[in-house]
């Protein structure tokens, strides 16, 4: 045994390693074992097999080991020689990239919205289900076959391509949410709400991307009936006010204009307490 086998399992000296058993006093687990000389009897040597020993302290170790055996001057089998490297660290960093992973692919694969990792190059590496859903595309259609320019109308990509050139730069430098209009598979122009970051130590973008269609439609629509319905009260004849629950005057008419002191400039966004001193105490607040 080298000093430095001694010192993997915790001993101060190799005298106190030679003689002993290594599958009984250095722990080596009996069915690794049948399966360590099973694969070095299949090929007479073996290249980073993977085996736990415990240290003289009890605690386990993992190794990889590159064993042969080796022969007397007769050509007869004498032993196995072998190099041990500890590999504990390294199985522990792994498992723990692994769980890592296994998270953040789960955290992704689960969220509520649509999200996508963009390249530098601006090729799709990676979409979840909800991205499927939004697109009209299965993710082996996508995954490293298209580029994120390809689900936005022509006359937007220069300023979205600027976004992701500025991004790489400095994040700072575009903004992390913002709208824009967005093509399915089917050709259909969706509006999308995009929340877009960089991912760190890397030139990788992940966008989160939520439909606000049918938002746009109803605000549209409610905008119309709002002109709709203040261009009918602009044409009453009979003064109209609407106030809000602290007394402040939120819409006037025209015809309130007309009738009284002060034009609808002067009273949105005041009290009628601001605009006529002692109303408080009239009957109508009493209310």
């Amino acid at each position: 045994a080298s000093p430095s086998f001694a010192r993997l399992l915790g001993y101060s000296s190799v005298d106190e390693c030679i003689g002993k058993d290594l599958a009984r006093d250095f722990h080596l687990d009996p069915k690794e074992r049948e399966k360590f000389l099973a694969a070095l009897e299949d090929a007479g040597e073996v290249f980073d097999y993977e085996v736990t020993l415990k240290r003289k302290d009890g605690t386990p170790v993992i190794v990889s080991s590159n064993s042969h055996y080796f022969y007397d001057e007769q050509g007869k089998r004498a032993g196995v020689e072998g190099i041990f490297r500890d590999i504990t660290e390294n199985k522990r960093i792994i498992a723990a990239l692994r769980e890592s992973e296994t998270f953040y692919r789960a955290l992704f694969e689960n969220t509520g919205t649509a999200t996508v990792v963009i390249e530098e190059d601006t090729t799709i590496s990676r979409v979840n289900t909800q991205f499927e859903k939004l697109t009209g595309y299965p993710r082996e259609e996508v995954e490293g076959k298209k580029s994120w320019t390809e689900f936005i109308p022509e006359e937007d990509q220069e300023k979205m391509k600027e976004y992701h050139r500025l991004r790489r730069i400095d994040p700072t430098l575009a903004p992390l949410n913002y709208d824009f209009r967005f093509v399915d598979r089917e050709g259909v122009v969706k509006n999308i709400h995009l929340d877009i970051g960089m991912i760190p130590g890397t030139q990788k973008s992940v966008g989160s991307l939520l439909d606000i269609t049918e938002l746009k439609q109803f605000q549209e629509a409610l905008a119309k009936s709002e002109k709709k319905f203040h261009s009918v009260l602009d044409n009453m004849m009979e003064g109209c006010q609407i106030i809000g629950y602290d007394w402040t005057y939120l819409y006037v008419n025209d015809a309130v204009s007309r009738q009284g002191h002060f034009n609808k400039e002067e009273l949105l966004g005041h009290t009628m307490m601001e605009m006529y001193p002692g109303i408080e105490d009239t009957e109508l607040f009493a209310v």
